[in-house]
């Protein structure tokens, strides 16, 4: 447990093989781990579509075709500083610097094609001078780390390592899955500074979602340096409910407390009188700091125990490695994405249903948002499809109106 004086940061990495085939798995992720930062490989963003999470800022560094990519997401209410983003065009090296108080925190992809140039990790070794934290997939073996192997990218990592008085956390467990016959591959590496390392607990998520990767995760126990505008770790304090004060009674009592008292009155008699009024006609609420997470509005029981399936055959699996609960594990995983997407149709067409000329606007345009993976970003690669906003737009528009032609006109505002 935190004192007054400390803060918990939690970090969630993994390599996520497509933001698109995974968005709800990561949702499913915060709501179980609530990571303060989440560093994605592997995103495979297309550049000019501006996806999101709720309650997220997102820091992003992809690869003009459409692969690859890296981005870090960090809590909106977290004050952080972008310190350098970069992608080698010779290797396909990429990563993301941020800095959250005085700790550094990288996230870095290591293409698996490419050799790694021994600039690449300098460069983030000389920005992150201190207390420093690296996370991703860096595609590199070495012993130190488990792998039965040693590469080249690894004798760099190791050399690097020992050069700066960096620690590997990992160890030795596989981030991926592979079928039995196949080495572990630890290939998700979580480095840190020495002066941090003894602060840092690190374990790996046993979901891979629609990945091969497993997703690693670390608190960090770190004194507190303004890292962020509140801390779940601070004693409750009193929060009151506005909506439910009765202001008139607060201004008769008010009248009658200070009544006739001059203006050099006490700070302490002042402040004493003034709580006791607000005793009295302002409730508190829920005392507990509010934690934003995603919605997911389709999401429901049923996916629930898609989910927990899923995570039963893959931790029967890293048990008892056999090709056949390999293959179990597999379909496991293929069944489950088969399901959610599935309940996510319907659950949107049942929504669409219950639409009429009546229904608030924004709200409609909010919760399509919320089915979707993307942000409005005023490029027509972001607009709704044609057949989903006909559909919206029929149950919206006067009979004696075409909801296509409309949705001409909003494609032309919007080119």
């Amino acid at each position: 447990m935190a004192n007054n004086n400390s803060t918990t940061i939690k970090l969630l990495q993994w390599n996520i093989r497509s933001y698109n085939s995974n968005r709800d798995n990561l949702i499913s992720l915060i709501g179980e781990w609530d990571p303060d930062v989440i560093l994605l490989n592997e995103t495979w963003f297309k550049p000019n579509i501006n996806y999101y999470i709720e309650h997220y800022f997102m820091v992003r560094n992809d690869r003009e075709d459409g692969y690859g990519g890296v981005a870090t997401l960090i809590k909106s209410k977290i004050k952080y500083k972008v310190i350098r983003k970069n992608l080698n065009s010779k290797t396909r090296n990429q990563f993301i610097i941020i800095k959250i108080g005085d700790i550094f925190i990288t996230n870095l992809y290591l293409a698996d094609e490419a050799n790694i140039l021994k600039i690449d990790l300098n460069r983030i070794v000389q920005e992150t001078q201190g207390k420093s934290i690296i996370m991703g997939d860096m595609n590199s073996h070495h012993r130190i780390w488990g792998s039965s192997k040693i590469d080249l990218k690894g004798k760099v990592i190791e050399k690097i390592m020992e050069e700066n008085n960096y620690v590997i956390l990992n160890d030795g467990r596989s981030t991926r899955l592979s079928n039995p016959d196949s080495e572990p591959s630890p290939v998700d590496l979580t480095i840190c500074s020495q002066e941090i390392s003894s602060k840092i607990s690190w374990n790996i998520i046993d979901d891979c979602g629609n990945s091969d990767h497993f997703p690693t995760f670390c608190t960090l126990l770190e004194e507190d340096h303004g890292t962020t505008e509140y801390s779940q770790n601070l004693p409750q304090t009193q929060s009151r409910n506005l909506k439910k004060a009765d202001w008139g009674m607060f201004r008769q009592i008010a009248e009658i407390k200070f009544e006739n008292k001059s203006n050099d009155m006490e700070y302490d008699e002042f402040a004493t009188n003034l709580q006791e009024i607000v005793n009295l006609t302002i409730p508190e609420k829920n005392k507990n700091i509010k934690i934003n997470k995603p919605s997911c509005p389709w999401w429901d029981e049923d996916c629930n125990n898609q989910i927990k399936e899923r995570k039963r055959a893959l931790r029967y699996f890293k048990n008892n490695q056999t090709l056949e609960n390999y293959l179990i594990a597999k379909n496991k995983i293929a069944s489950a994405k088969r399901f959610l997407k599935q309940k996510k149709k319907t659950k949107f067409r049942a929504y669409c249903g219950t639409l009429n000329r009546n229904t608030n606007i924004s709200e409609t345009w909010n919760m399509v948002r919320k089915f979707s993976r993307i942000k409005n970003n005023n490029t027509t690669k972001s607009l709704p499809e044609k057949r989903i906003a006909t559909n919206i737009l029929e149950r919206l528009t006067p009979c004696d109106i075409n909801p296509f032609l409309i949705y001409i006109m909003y494609l032309m505002k919007n080119k």
